[in-house]
């Protein structure tokens, strides 16, 4: 599976070999076959387990279901997010196959959607209109959780180039605590000024 996604995330998914996996696996070719049926086969099960390991990577930071107060809720779960994002366990593969499914669409992309993204982008439009309100034009509320779950993404794909620019400052999983307030008031204060400029 590793080997099978390091492959993937270079290559992309078309151009990625069956023969090219087994090698770097030191395994034949039959016994994917024989467990995964085609390059399809696999890529769909590479594709569950990294979703899988990023899962048990959520669920490992857990956050106070107590809190009360929206905009610390929307915080708390963009820390998360953070947290699992600039994991020192997440495999660099993880990621870089992700965003290869999102420029090279493959068959898996409408499940991927539906059974992943869709329901964590609707988890962030919840806390997002907790914070402005239930009134709030729903379009906002859309905008407002994809620019807040982009901008996380941003400065994670981003960090090389951000050191690069800034040697004296950190926006990484070192200080994702102080990443996370920022994003938070950064979108919630946006957020306000387009609710306001509508009325």
């Amino acid at each position: 599976m590793e080997a099978a996604g390091e492959v993937f995330a270079q290559r992309g998914y078309k151009a990625a070999t069956i023969h090219e996996i087994c090698q770097r696996a030191n395994v034949n070719i039959a016994s994917v076959n024989y467990h995964f049926r085609d390059k399809e086969g696999l890529y769909r099960e590479v594709f569950r387990y990294a979703m899988e390991q990023s899962r048990e990577r959520y669920l490992a930071c857990p956050i106070d279901a107590s809190e009360g107060r929206p905009a610390q809720r929307l915080k708390a779960e963009l820390r998360r997010h953070l947290h699992v994002m600039f994991s020192p366990n997440r495999a660099p593969w993880q990621a870089m196959m992700f965003f290869r499914e999102m420029l090279e669409p493959t068959e898996i992309f409408d499940s991927l959607v539906e059974e992943q993204m869709r329901p964590y982008q609707q988890l962030i439009e919840s806390l997002v209109r907790d914070v402005l309100g239930s009134q709030t034009e729903e379009r906002v509320v859309r905008f407002s959780a994809f620019a807040a779950l982009s901008l996380c993404g941003a400065f994670h794909s981003s960090r090389k180039y951000i050191e690069k620019l800034y040697p004296d400052e950190r926006f990484d999983g070192e200080n994702s605590d102080e990443l996370a307030e920022l994003i938070t008031t950064f979108v919630i204060g946006g957020v306000r000024a387009l609710k306001s400029s509508a009325k």
